[in-house]
């Protein structure tokens, strides 16, 4: 995984910040994003969001946590809103991964509409897990 300054930056500030680190960042039109184990997610939230609003006040960027998870599917699930994933399938097109998501209908709309989010997702999927691709 190659980190960029930009990267670091943000990597080492949350850190600082916190007192736990995260295993990726990417930033993209103003949101940093963050891919953080479980066991450190707690500490960068703080008690009732506390140091993630300091440090997201302190950045003047809006801070999106992503959990890790070593199973694909089950990242991606855990970074959708909570019952709108119905299910995930990997599929492989000869080097090529793919990650097909169902969305619950009554939800796809508003899946789809946050594309900030898909965005950072697909890019944390292809950076530490190899998925080139997700379907909707």
């Amino acid at each position: 995984l190659k980190l960029g300054k930009e990267q670091m930056f943000y990597l080492s500030a949350l850190e600082r910040e916190t007192g736990k680190s995260a295993r990726d960042c990417i930033v993209q039109n103003g949101t940093i994003s963050f891919l953080v184990n479980t066991e450190n997610m707690p500490r960068i939230i703080g008690k009732k969001g506390v140091n993630i609003k300091k440090f997201t006040e302190k950045m003047g960027k809006k801070i999106q946590l992503f959990e890790y998870n070593e199973e694909p599917e089950k990242f991606i699930e855990k970074a959708l809103p909570k019952g709108t994933v119905k299910g995930v399938q990997m599929q492989k097109n000869g080097e090529e991964k793919t990650a097909r998501i169902e969305i619950v209908p009554s939800e796809r709309v508003s899946i789809k509409a946050n594309q900030p989010k898909i965005r950072a997702l697909k890019e944390l999927l292809d950076r530490n897990f190899g998925v080139k691709n997700i379907r909707l």
